[in-house]
Order: C-alpha cells, then sequence, then structure tokens
C-alpha cells in the first residue's frame, strides 16, 4: 500500500456510495473485507491486512456521516450487528 496511501480512502469511499446506495450492507463489505480469492478467511488471517481493513472501514463510515450525518451510521452499523467503530463485521 506504499505506492497507494489514499487507497483505503478511497475504498471506503466507494463502500460507503455502494452502501448508501442499497447496493450492498455493512455486513456484506465485512465479508469482502475478510475474503481471499471469494473464500473467507480463518479468523486472523484477513484478506486485507487488519489495520488496512481498519482504515478502509474508518473512511466508509466517515463518508456515510459526512454524506448523512450520525443516524445514519449508527443506523447501518445497528443493521450490521458492528459492536464499535473500527472493528471489521
Amino acid at each position: 500500500m506504499t505506492d497507494a496511501p489514499k487507497a483505503t480512502k478511497f475504498l471506503g469511499q466507494i463502500f460507503a456510495r455502494v452502501i448508501l446506495e442499497d447496493g450492498i450492507s455493512l455486513t456484506e463489505v465485512g465479508g469482502l473485507l475478510q475474503e481471499r480469492d471469494g473464500r473467507e478467511e480463518p479468523a486472523g488471517h484477513h484478506a486485507l491486512d487488519d489495520s488496512l481493513a481498519s482504515e478502509v472501514l474508518g473512511s466508509m463510515l466517515e463518508s456515510i456521516r459526512v454524506e448523512r450525518g450520525d443516524n445514519a451510521v449508527d443506523e447501518i452499523r445497528a443493521k450490521s450487528n458492528l459492536q464499535r467503530p473500527g472493528v471489521c463485521v
């Protein structure tokens, strides 16, 4: 990721847009962040490094918050069973 330091931010913004358009849920995004080659990885072996996945998630939630407000973030998080900010679903 050193060649693209803003990649996690942009990916998070893309996911936010898709979530806001009801194209995919936050739960499904969490699954995508944990998949590798279409297979969900065992705990601790995520497709994206945990820190990168957290950056994507943070960027995504921030984008949603800026566009729709805190209530929208809370509603989306509640639907996904996301327990607290910064934790992948």
